[in-house]
């Protein structure tokens, strides 16, 4: 059984939000969330994460992280620390995970698929078909991202992954360095954003059109 680790903050700041800025969406300054209540949800399948991001793709105050809380740091008001400082200890540590989330960010889009509201099936394949072969036909759990749209010509997408064992963030970042995702993921306490994104004084989000959210897919 492997745990999902999921940060609250009370301040319901886990989202990011767009503004309308001329004719163009631009991401909105918020106050970084800081304060964070733990909770280590099991799951033991890519069936069960996914009924968990489920849950929190409605849930503003909350994100998950890899890492894993150290034995005895209490589990409520704390912050996301992986190193000690000022006196403090850290509250996290890494750990191996079965499930990953791999982010893709900066892939151009090719040009037949520039009608991505159309397109959305061959856009992930495309998309997982720059990842090494052992993420290739098999299934994964799949969000385009908050700027997906928005930022133009880039395939914005995020992938789960349930992986046949346990994987250590540095085993992660070795195998898929020479692909084009954020290898940043795999710092423990990187947050990995579950929450469907909000637009901000009557700004209208192309993403939104991309429901649903969350589905199942498996290329090949």
């Amino acid at each position: 059984m492997q745990n999902l680790t999921i940060l609250t903050e009370k301040a319901g700041l886990c989202f990011k939000a767009f503004k309308q800025e001329g004719n163009k969406l631009v991401k909105a300054y918020q106050r970084p969330a800081y304060w964070f209540d733990h909770k280590a949800v099991e799951v033991d399948s890519l069936l069960t994460l996914s009924n968990q991001l489920k849950q929190l793709e409605s849930r503003k105050d909350c994100l998950v992280i890899r890492g894993q809380l150290i034995a005895g740091r209490p589990s409520q008001s704390i912050r996301r620390t992986l190193k000690a400082s000022a006196g403090e200890e850290p509250n996290f540590e890494h750990g191996s995970r079965q499930w990953c989330l791999i982010d893709i960010d900066d892939l151009p889009l090719p040009k037949h698929l520039s009608d991505y509201q159309n397109n959305k099936t061959a856009i992930i394949g495309f998309a997982v078909s720059h990842l090494p072969e052992q993420f290739q036909n098999v299934q994964c759990w799949y969000q385009f991202s908050s700027s997906m749209g928005i930022k133009q010509g880039k395939v914005r997408l995020h992938l789960w992954y349930w992986r046949s064992r346990p994987r250590a963030d540095e085993e992660m970042k070795g195998w898929l360095q020479e692909s084009p995702v954020d290898l940043a993921l795999f710092n423990p306490v990187q947050p990995h954003f579950t929450a469907n994104p909000i637009f901000l004084d009557g700004a209208i989000g192309q993403q939104v059109c991309l429901a649903p959210l969350y589905s199942t897919f498996k290329s090949g």
